[in-house]
């Protein structure tokens, strides 16, 4: 029993940074990715210090522990889709942006508004 308190009070005095590391090589586009070195890693509390975490100079290693929500951040467009015969719940539906070579074919026309921070 004693054994286990003091491995808990280890784990504890530990810092987080230590416990979150990668172990591994990272799959698919992730597996060029060269980290930020032995910089200390950070972990950005806020979408826009993620945002700019991301896009200074900085090598970095960024810790992300929360889901980031970037809904009406960048932005959005409204543009001609179209309605698919998938989507049989009319404008409770999914309707489709009309992508390359007119996806939308003869299917009937509709606006579509979407949030640009896809």
């Amino acid at each position: 029993m004693l054994s286990l308190v003091y491995v808990l009070a280890a784990t504890l005095l530990v810092p987080r940074a230590v416990l979150a590391q990668v172990v591994g090589k990272p799959a698919g586009f992730g597996s060029a990715a060269t980290g930020g070195g032995d910089v200390d890693p950070v972990t950005p509390s806020t979408t826009d210090e993620l945002v700019s975490y991301l896009t200074d100079a900085e090598p970095r290693v960024i810790l992300v522990t929360k889901t980031f929500d970037f809904t009406g951040l960048e932005g959005s467009t409204t543009e001609t889709g179209c309605r698919p015969s998938s989507n049989t719940c009319g404008n409770a539906g999914q309707d489709a942006i009309n992508a390359a070579n007119n996806w939308c074919g003869d299917n009937p026309s509709v606006t579509v508004n979407y949030d640009n921070a896809a």
